[in-house]
C-alpha cells in the first residue's frame, strides 16, 4: 500500500494537467495521469516515469471508462484520493472559446 498522498488527474497530457503532474509527482504524491490522447500519454510516460505514477486513457464522457480507471486508481493508491483535478476539457480554443472572448471584450468596455 502507498502511504504518500494522491491525485487523480483528468486531461493530464498536456498543459495544466501536464504540469500538475509533475509538480505532484515531484512532491512524492502517487500520480494518477488520465487522458484521452494515447500518444500524449505515452510521451508524459516517457518523460516521467513509472515511479508512484499510473497512466490510463480516459474518455471523461464515457461511465464505464471513467469507473474502470477509478478502480485502477484506488487500487495502486491504496484506496485513498486526496485531490481530484477535473482538468479535462475542450482544446484549442473553437466556438465557445470565441463566443466567450466576445462576451469578455464586450463586458469589459
Amino acid at each position: 500500500m502507498n502511504n504518500s498522498k494522491s491525485i487523480f488527474i483528468t486531461g493530464a497530457a498536456g498543459g495544466m494537467g501536464r504540469s500538475t503532474a509533475k509538480l505532484f509527482l515531484d512532491k512524492n504524491w502517487f500520480v494518477g495521469c488520465y487522458d484521452n490522447n494515447k500518444e500524449n500519454l505515452l510521451e508524459l510516460e516517457g518523460e516521467l516515469g513509472n515511479e508512484n505514477i499510473i497512466y490510463e486513457v480516459l474518455d471523461v464522457t464515457n461511465k464505464e471508462n471513467f469507473q474502470e480507471c477509478v478502480n485502477n486508481f484506488s487500487s495502486k493508491s491504496g484506496g485513498k484520493l486526496d485531490i481530484l483535478f477535473n482538468n479535462a476539457g475542450i482544446t484549442q480554443g473553437g466556438f465557445l472559446m470565441k463566443y466567450l472572448m466576445k462576451l469578455i471584450w464586450r463586458l469589459s468596455i
